[in-house]
């Protein structure tokens, strides 16, 4: 997979998008870089991008992944919570995108979500 970085890309003092327990709230949206529509990431799919997410991407993806984003394999998101990597697909054209999130359940079920990263996959 080729990713093409877009205007989202990591910075440590990025405010959250999120910050709540009501994660019927916690919906990401961003226009698809190939044709413009809309496309979203809800809450699920951030939450499951933060647990595995490396065993579900082929190890030259995660390579590519770490090395655009700026992950390690040791580190954890900048808030301190973990780097949630998600592959999304827009509903109109198909086009897949890499969307990265700092994730951090900092109580029980209360989250903060950063957006963090956001890269055309190819």
């Amino acid at each position: 997979m080729r990713l093409i970085p877009l205007s989202l890309m990591p910075r440590e003092d990025r405010a959250p998008f999120f910050d709540g327990w009501d994660t019927t709230a916690a919906v990401y949206y961003f226009d698809c870089s190939q044709c413009g529509a809309p496309v979203k990431v809800p809450f699920t799919t951030m939450h499951h991008g933060a647990w595995g997410w490396k065993e579900r991407f082929s190890p030259s993806d995660v390579a590519s992944i770490q090395e655009l984003f700026g992950l390690t394999n040791r580190c954890k998101a900048f808030e301190g919570g973990w780097p949630s990597v998600s592959d999304t697909t827009c509903g109109a054209c198909g086009a897949h995108h890499v969307f990265y999130a700092d994730f951090d359940e900092y109580r029980n079920s209360v989250y903060r979500i950063v957006a963090q990263g956001l890269a055309h996959a190819a």
